[in-house]
């Protein structure tokens, strides 16, 4: 069974990325986390 969250670092997020690559990885990162491999990119992903 799974966590039910990742540990997130909210000051280093905002003061390390873009904001449009903020966009993007949050997006992926949440893909990943509810993949079938938790880890990997998603199916047709």
């Amino acid at each position: 069974m799974r966590p039910p969250a990742f540990q997130f670092y909210a000051k280093d997020w905002l003061t390390r990325c873009s904001l449009a690559t903020r966009g993007f990885r949050i997006d992926v990162l949440a893909a990943m986390w509810l993949s079938p491999e938790q880890g990997a990119p998603p199916p047709g992903g």
